[in-house]
């Protein structure tokens, strides 16, 4: 193939990138999207694989984040080539720079580690296995040696599309970074093998070198019945905790390693911001120079701007300046001000006066609002135990005023009470004044009860009359 040919009808080859185990990548351009794409086309003997590839290809194209390389299309060619259209990568694979720079510090290998694991969440979410995570497969994108690199996850299709076999014939994967279930039986690894090659990635970025090295046959028994180094063996300097998260991963028990790619993520987002700079940069030379000469004149150095409340009392002042010998004592202290300023390891604590407007000495002071007056009050109400605070701080309970004693109204006796040794008046005459205030509620609803049968008794009486004249007509008539 050469440069201009079209593939697919829609994509244009511009220039080869590489050759790989699976076929040639090419730069084409897709003047339909407006953009240009890594082409990848795959050149396999057996059919099989080829198909397998293309139908990985399509379930991973569903997954996208940023931590993942795109695939935008997989298609075939009319000649019955196979070609999966990626996303268009700058910048350089993390092998090739570990080859350069052999190991990473700690904050950049956690930042790359991050990232690696954000992206294989986002894959086992789709329920996708990468089964091939080395650092041929992750892409850091950006100038050369940058700290802060774009990651980008390749190859997520690829591992579970080639058989082991076909795998080592075409020179897919390494054994360094097989899991020990993955070597024991290359078809039933889940998404804790990830986890396990995450683990051997970082081991790798820190300590500068593998954790198993040697030849195929002793790899793989060093993977699956060897002890499983620390990276303190070989980088000391490494973070304990750091170590530990390693050390999870490479559990050879998959049941012990951490549960799931997310959790990696936040674990290794600690040792990632450690590498970044604070957004704020240092307080400028100016204004040091500018304390600095304050205190060399003799002033109070105190904060220009200080983050300090200010209430009725005064202003809270933390003074820097050595504390000042004690003074005599004063009969009457000056309004929000103490005389005897405490001292401490961090400076004068003072009371300062409050931001209030000065006024003359000889002036009055008005109050900025009206004593609090209490409603008024009747004779008859009881005095409950109130304090009321006044504006000044005081507390002054209020004047009570002494009620005069409730006089009870003189009752003359009943005009018609009879005299000692008299008969008592007929019943009648007494009964106004002997009713209670239930019986007098209750006189009303019982008369008004008794017309209420009087008046039933007589509506059936004539409905029975009625009826009764009723049936003699009928009689009447019949007969």
């Amino acid at each position: 193939m050469s440069g201009g040919e079209l593939i697919g009808d829609k994509y244009g080859l511009v220039r080869q990138i590489g050759t790989g185990a699976l076929g040639a990548v090419w730069e084409a351009e897709e003047p339909a999207a407006s953009r240009h794409v890594a082409l990848k086309l795959l050149s396999i003997p057996n059919q099989e694989v080829g198909q397998r590839l293309v139908e990985e290809a399509r379930a991973a194209q569903a997954a996208k984040h940023p931590t993942l390389c795109t695939i935008h299309d997989v298609g075939e060619t009319p000649t019955g080539e196979l070609f999966v259209a990626l996303e268009l990568l700058s910048g350089e694979t993390l092998a090739d720079r570990l080859a350069r720079e052999r190991a990473l510090s700690p904050p950049l290998a956690a930042h790359i580690g991050r990232d690696i694991a954000t992206a294989l969440s986002i894959a086992h979410g789709a329920r996708l296995v990468h089964g091939d995570l080395r650092p041929a497969n992750v892409f850091l994108q950006g100038e050369p040696g940058t700290d802060a690199p774009e990651v980008k996850l390749l190859d997520l299709w690829v591992a579970r599309a080639v058989p082991p076999i076909v795998a080592d014939t075409l020179g897919l994967g390494s054994p360094s970074y097989r899991s020990p279930e993955q070597l024991a039986a290359p078809e039933s690894f889940d998404v804790r093998t990830d986890l396990w090659s995450l683990g051997v990635v970082l081991f790798e970025m820190l300590a500068g070198q593998r954790p198993f090295e040697g030849g195929r046959a002793d790899i793989t028994a060093r993977i699956t019945s060897g002890p499983i180094p620390r990276i303190s063996q070989h980088a000391p300097s490494v973070d304990p905790a750091f170590e530990e998260i390693v050390a999870r991963c490479m559990e050879r028990e998959r049941d012990k390693r951490i549960g799931s790619a997310m959790v990696v993520a936040h674990m290794l987002e600690v040792f990632a911001a450690q590498g970044r700079k604070p957004a704020a940069a240092a307080a400028p030379a100016a204004t040091t120079s500018n304390k600095e000469s304050s205190s060399a004149h003799g002033r109070t150095s105190v904060l220009e701007e200080p983050p300090v409340a200010r209430g009725q009392l005064g202003t809270l002042v933390m003074d820097p300046s050595p504390p000042s010998p004690p003074r005599a004592p004063r009969s009457a202290p000056a309004s929000g001000a103490f005389p005897a300023p405490a001292s401490g390891p961090l400076g004068t604590l003072m009371m300062a006066p409050g931001s209030s407007p000065s006024r003359p000495p000889d002036e009055p002071s008005s109050r900025s609002r009206p004593a609090y007056a209490p409603p008024p009050r009747s004779k008859w109400d009881s005095e409950p135990t109130q304090v009321y605070i006044e504006p000044s701080g005081v507390f002054k309970p209020p004047a009570l005023e002494s009620p005069s004693p409730i006089e009870d109204e003189p009752t003359a006796p009943p005009p018609d009470v009879p005299a000692p040794g008299m008969a008592a008046p007929t019943l009648l005459s007494a009964r106004p004044q002997q009713m209670t205030v239930t019986e007098l509620h209750q006189r009303p609803t019982v008369a008004t009860h008794a017309h209420d049968k009087r008046g039933f008794y007589m509506a059936m009486a004539l409905g029975a009359g009625v009826v009764l004249l009723i049936g003699l007509v009928v009689m009447f008539v019949l007969l």
